[in-house]
């Protein structure tokens, strides 16, 4: 019966009502419908919005900013420099020049690359790409006197060992030598659970002192630390000193009874408020301390934010003797008897008519570490650049450098702000080899021998000994190793060996 009335009541229903109903739903989809459109309209619009301000916004550069209040700061002078060298304006104005103003000159398009085009004299161009040195730590001696780390060292009665994060040590007796004692680095290291790597180890004359050399990274920098540790009871090791230094580590030397730590700071985006952030740190255990500005040497012009930082102490106190730091030197690092000498390549723009040449050249920096007090001496400039500390070699009062030329010939366009270089001939470069002697009294150039290899080649090892020296290039050729003859200043002559 309900069923029925029920019914009953839905025919009576008047059906104005129900098209009244309908039109109404019909208004409320449009409705939404209507607000869809809009909301996606919208989100166009903002996109739009932000894509224009992301092509057409100027590129931001920090060139300009206010650094008069960092005026009273006696890293002023430093703090200029590389406010120069992190914040260069970029060669575009903004995101649409630099990301596609190659589609309406043709994608690649030859003065939209990166790379610069040269030529060599006779027009012939050869593939080249810029000439780099790089410092690698080895452990046989270059000079003699002057000790390099190891992993191993030996007594008469033990074997010293260092494996990474454990300082062992075997007693020495046939197939019967054994592990007698060993001791945890890390631990030592505060901080450092994201990165550790014990690098060198030196063992002092008397045998009861091993002095280890390690990096960490602590999550927020890298630093260099240098443990020295009692090993007279090879059973009993324990922590006698530690000091820490800003930065990578990049090598070490004893001589004459001090040692010499030599690491790579390199500056990021720094807060000039904050000296830790573009100041290499020292940490005698007393908290760090920036290296003083009297002991820092730049050039005028910075080419790099890296700094080359050099600590003399006694290898076990682990006393400090002395500091400094080479701002803007970080390729290769020579150490002599007596002096250090650190490099930095830069570029020489010279115009040439409608050209401009672009020359390698390096600058060599010379500081004696012999006495209380480091002595800085005087810079040179050669042409070139240097490979490794086996290109350099002090002898007899001359410094012999060898060195990889190249120089670039370029034809530049100016487009307003942007300078675009255009192709002289494809891939095209121009290199050799050559040689310079130095004489240390004046920092002078008083004999060399320029361009000695094929045009095309650039130096791959160098050895000296004495008076002569040996030099491998290679690129065009098979190697070549030529024999050169140092013994008279004023004839200079070469061979290729064959």
């Amino acid at each position: 019966m309900k069923k029925q009335r029920l019914l009953r009541e839905l025919s009576n229903i008047d059906e104005k009502y129900v098209e009244e109903a309908a039109d109404n739903a019909r208004r409320v989809r449009s409705l939404r419908v209507k607000r869809a459109w809009g909301a996606v309209a919208a989100c166009f619009c903002c996109a739009v919005l932000a894509a224009s301000l992301w092509l057409f916004l100027p590129l931001k550069t920090e060139m300009d900013r206010d650094l008069s209040q960092y005026a009273d700061s006696e890293y002023y002078g430093i703090i200029v420099k590389l406010n120069e060298v992190l914040y260069k304006p970029g060669p575009y104005k903004n995101n649409f020049e630099k990301h596609f103003r190659g589609i309406f000159k043709g994608a690649m398009a030859e003065d939209d690359r990166d790379l610069v085009y040269s030529e060599t004299a006779d027009g012939n161009g050869s593939a080249t790409g810029t000439v780099s040195s790089s410092y690698e730590e080895v452990t046989d001696n270059q000079v003699d006197g002057v000790i390099e780390g190891d992993l191993i060292k030996r007594s008469n009665t033990h074997i010293y060992y260092l494996d990474n994060d454990n300082l062992e040590v075997y007693t020495i007796n046939k197939e019967e030598s054994e592990l007698v004692g060993a001791h945890g680095i890390r631990s030592h290291i505060d901080n450092s659970n994201r990165y550790f790597s014990a690098q060198e180890m030196y063992l002092s004359g008397d045998c009861k002192t091993v002095t280890v050399i390690s990096q960490a990274h602590n999550g927020e920098r890298i630093y260099t630390a240098a443990m020295s540790f009692d090993v007279g009871d090879p059973t009993n090791i324990s922590l006698k000193g530690k000091l820490i230094i800003s930065g990578e580590y990049l090598s070490s030397r004893v001589s004459n009874g001090e040692m010499l730590i030599l690491t790579r700071f390199s500056v990021g985006r720094p807060d000039f408020s904050d000296e830790k952030t573009f100041v290499p740190q020292i940490d005698a255990g007393d908290g760090f301390r920036s290296i003083p500005v009297g002991n820092i040497v730049s050039p005028d012009k910075l080419n790099s934010s890296q700094y080359t930082v050099v600590l003399k102490l006694d290898p076990q106190s682990l006393a400090m003797c002395d500091s400094s730091a080479f701002l803007s030197y970080s390729n290769s690092v020579y150490v002599s008897s007596d002096t250090m000498y650190v490099t930095r390549s830069y570029t020489k723009s010279e115009e040439d008519g409608a050209y401009v040449l672009n020359t390698a050249m390096t600058d060599i920096s010379a500081m004696r570490y012999v006495g209380e007090k480091f002595e800085f001496l005087d810079t040179v400039t050669v042409e070139g650049t240097v490979k490794d500390q086996y290109s350099m070699d002090e002898y007899e009062g001359i410094l012999r450098v060898v060195t990889t030329t190249s120089v670039q010939k370029v034809k530049y366009n100016k487009n307003e702000e942007v300078v675009l270089s255009d192709s002289i001939s494809a891939w095209g470069g121009a290199t050799n080899a050559s040689l310079y002697c130095v004489d240390l009294s004046s920092f002078d150039v008083v004999a060399s021998l320029i361009a000695f290899a094929p045009e095309g080649e650039s130096v791959r090892s160098a050895r000296f000994d004495g008076d002569v020296a040996y030099v491998c290039t290679s690129i065009q050729l098979s190697d070549p190793v030529f024999f050169i003859d140092l013994s008279d200043m004023d004839n200079i002559t070469y061979k290729h060996t064959g």
